[in-house]
């Protein structure tokens, strides 16, 4: 797979939208399309998923925008692991 594959996470360095590929010696590379962060390994070394929170682990995931609208067009948003929306899905009902 040379190919890029736009994958269902945003980078934890600038919230761009992550892609990754197999790279020409058959590792597994992310890259964010926004600030060109890269790495070698799987999405969570790049994206929020991966981002660990000082005595709390792993606190983040990336989820699919399930209401987008003008006021939050972005695909992909991050939540805190276990609750069932981002916060800001409050705030889109408000402007709908």
């Amino acid at each position: 797979m040379l190919s890029w594959e736009l994958i269902d996470h945003v980078c934890q360095h600038c919230a761009g939208r992550i892609i990754q590929r197999i790279n020409e010696e058959g590792a597994l590379l992310n890259r964010c399309t926004n600030c060109g962060a890269e790495v070698i390994g799987e999405h969570t070394d790049l994206c929020w998923c991966g981002a660990s929170v000082k005595k709390y682990g792993h606190a983040f995931e990336c989820f699919v925008n399930p209401k987008k609208s003008i006021a939050m067009p972005q695909e992909i948003l991050i939540r805190e692991r276990g609750q069932l929306f981002f916060r800001a899905t409050k705030d889109i009902k408000e402007y709908e």
